[in-house]
């Protein structure tokens, strides 16, 4: 104890020996800061300088009032620490000119869910992660008891005369694997099991389950579409790749159910000067001022028409953020008597109107109205969670049923 106590004695000793030059120097530093912080402050409160709004999920922390409670428990503090890590002058502007540095300087993505491929085309870095099993993925057992909950759910359907379709949307990296840096390939497996994604599709062909692939569809038809499917700024497909699976899509529902909707046909394509939301969302979620874009955005032109044997069902589709290219696109159309889009576990949006959040354990959905009078449910999972399809809204699904589904 006694040498700890000389050892803490002579290093304060040293420290008070520091040169006058080296004090100054530190002090003019803290004194910079200061300023420099004081004139962001000022100049935001005087709304002399933009504050961009970042792209992404944004965590704020309301500011506690001071409490002598909360003081001596640290707790103000820490709330205090949280609250200006998030809000301090200019916050924005400082963590896009970082992102922006880091971009333009070394070629890196300044935010870990992007990675920037071949050709400065972008993935969501769960989409290579899945493509070339660089995380665990769904076992046999897992897929085996998704099915089970799927053919619970067709035969529930069947046994009401509902249609029930399950719709696979494509991952980036299954489309366009080839852009995929080559450094990923080398961190994959050498002897990768068949994807989550081959075997649930074998599972769905072996119970005779109704579905549409429509990333082997879209990769089927790639020469004839001739035109990207997906912007090389974004995640989600572009409005070509949708309207070209959704007519593909009806097509294949008629082959299967006899049920004829309004024919859609892709009749041209037109060029349009900036994007086209989604187009950018990953761009965007690098909060960058200026990124790499595509030269050219596309949108197509669509043309609807009806049969003497076209119905207009009423659709409830349940479902992520790859139906909302296919919703826009036929929602005012005509083409179903009327849909209610259940997105994720976040909202239910209803054609023509309608719109109301949900609680994420769906205690404010009342599934026998929103099933009701329904004539065909349509479930979306995307290639890339066919690994977490199960949890929430099929759990949930499957235990409405079990407790008695409309007569409840």
């Amino acid at each position: 104890m006694k040498n700890i106590l000389l050892k803490n004695k002579n290093r304060l000793k040293s420290n008070s020996n520091l040169p006058k030059s080296d004090v100054v120097t530190s002090i003019s530093l803290i004194l910079l800061f200061f300023c420099i912080l004081t004139s962001l402050y000022f100049a935001q409160l005087l709304k002399l300088t933009k504050n961009e709004e970042l792209s992404g999920v944004i965590n704020t922390t309301k500011r506690d009032n001071l409490s002598w409670d909360k003081y001596w428990t640290g707790e103000y503090q820490k709330n205090f620490s949280e609250w200006f890590m998030q809000s301090f002058p200019h916050r924005n502007n400082i963590i896009r000119s970082y992102s922006q540095f880091k971009y333009s300087v070394f070629g890196k993505s300044p935010n870990s869910s992007v990675v920037i491929g071949k050709d400065n085309t972008l993935y969501g870095s769960g989409d290579i992660d899945e493509y070339l099993q660089l995380r665990p993925i769904a076992s046999d057992e897992y897929l085996n008891i998704l099915i089970d909950d799927i053919k619970y759910i067709n035969n529930f359907c069947d046994l009401n005369d509902i249609i029930f379709f399950l719709l696979i949307t494509p991952s980036k990296a299954d489309i366009y694997p080839e852009r995929i840096p080559d450094k990923y390939y080398f961190m994959a497996p050498v002897n990768k099991k068949d994807s989550a994604y081959l075997r649930f599709i074998a599972l769905l062909e072996n119970n005779d389950i109704g579905y549409f692939d429509s990333a082997k569809y879209l990769k089927e038809n790639r020469d004839k579409i001739k035109y990207p499917l997906f912007a090389t700024t974004g995640v989600h497909w572009n409005y070509i790749a949708s309207a070209y699976a959704a007519s593909g899509f009806f097509e294949s529902m008629y082959e299967r159910t006899g049920i004829r909707l309004k024919k859609m046909v892709v009749t041209g394509v037109d060029e349009v000067e900036s994007p086209v939301a989604p187009d950018t969302d990953l761009l965007d979620l690098m909060n960058l001022y200026k990124g790499t874009m595509d030269t050219k955005y596309y949108y197509p032109r669509i043309s609807f028409t009806e049969s003497p044997n076209t119905v207009k069902p009423n659709l409830f589709i349940r479902g992520g953020s790859f139906n909302n290219e296919i919703l826009d696109i036929i929602g005012d159309k005509d083409v179903f008597s009327n849909i209610d889009f259940m997105f994720y576990n976040v909202a239910v949006r209803s054609f023509p109107s309608g719109y109301y959040e949900i609680d994420n354990e769906f205690k404010n959905v009342n599934f026998g109205e929103l099933l009701k009078n329904k004539d065909m449910i349509i479930i979306e999972v995307n290639q890339e969670a066919i690994g977490s399809m199960r949890t929430g809204f099929m759990e949930y699904f499957v235990k409405w049923i079990e407790n008695g589904g409309f007569s409840q």
